[in-house]
């Protein structure tokens, strides 16, 4: 699917599809939520979306979480559902990060998630 014509999108809410590929994501610079959930992802780039506060890729089979240190307004993540099995290293630049939602992957080692204790807003 391509999306690059909707430039000055705010919300994209596309869940409950069969998307396995999206197009175009990096060119919606005004994008603040992206709902993904409940598709097919394997992967997917996020690009500089830059002014993202809202990401939801819940329920795919995401393998890897996308990379999310280049958007530095994110506060709410949630990736539960996936076959995720590691954290990267870069998320604890997302300083606004409030939720982050990990539930029902394949994680064996949580200790990436220490990174994750000098984000003041993160709640518990």
């Amino acid at each position: 699917m391509y999306v690059c014509m909707y430039v000055d999108l705010k919300a994209l809410i596309l869940n409950n599809n069969q998307l396995s590929v999206l197009q175009g994501l990096s060119k919606l610079k005004e994008l603040n939520t992206l709902v993904l959930s409940q598709n097919l992802f394997e992967s997917l780039s996020l690009g500089r979306l830059t002014k993202l506060t809202k990401l939801s890729l819940s329920h795919n089979s995401l393998r890897t979480i996308p990379s999310t240190e280049h958007l530095p307004e994110l506060k709410e993540v949630r990736l539960n559902d996936n076959k995720l099995s590691g954290i990267p290293d870069t998320l604890h630049l997302n300083q606004r990060l409030v939720l982050l939602d990990l539930g029902s992957n394949k994680f064996k080692d949580l200790s990436a998630l220490c990174s994750l204790g000098d984000l003041k807003w993160l709640k518990n």
